[in-house]
């Protein structure tokens, strides 16, 4: 929490990239989301890399993925958006194993996946997510053009919170 009275500095500092566009740990490509956790470690989704990597440790924390949304829950659990396979997975931060958390093909589902439709069960592009302190996932369902909820828990389907096809 940031309180209301704080101050900012006026002078920008680069801690993540600046060295071009390409996919060297000091360069990113199409940055797209990120995240600042407790220990001020900027969590950081290099979308066309299929990267996400953090700025503290100074290297790649889980590859292979077209990451565009981050969030991370009470329990430092690292969620990521990916918008090509239409899912959300769930991360313990150091560890390379993941949950899906919205989606289908590997681990546990708690929303979307299976391919991309409009179903309660489905995602199609998901993009922005949030994770409430009751573990409740929220999702911007970009092509299907609503916001998904996944109470924690729920593996089966998610309820739609505004928006959709109807």
């Amino acid at each position: 929490n940031i309180p209301a009275n704080d101050k900012w500095t006026q002078k920008g500092v680069t801690i993540a990239g600046g060295h071009g566009q390409d996919s060297a740990t000091n360069q990113l490509d199409r940055p797209l989301g990120l995240f600042v956790d407790d220990d001020q470690t900027v969590i950081i989704a290099d979308y066309s890399n299929h990267r996400i990597i953090g700025t503290a440790q100074g290297k790649i924390l889980i590859g292979d993925i077209k990451c565009w949304g981050l969030a991370m829950d009470e329990q430092r659990y690292l969620y990521v958006s990916d918008y090509v396979k239409h899912e959300v997975r769930r991360y313990k931060l150091g560890e390379k194993n993941s949950t899906l958390v919205a989606g289908e093909k590997e681990g546990i589902v708690v929303a979307g996946g299976q391919e991309t439709r409009n179903a309660l069960t489905q995602l199609s592009s998901p993009n922005g997510i949030f994770v409430d302190t009751l573990g409740t996932l929220y999702v911007a369902d970009t092509l299907n053009d609503r916001l998904m909820r996944w109470t924690q828990g729920d593996k089966k389907q998610g309820t739609v919170v505004v928006g959709g096809n109807g």
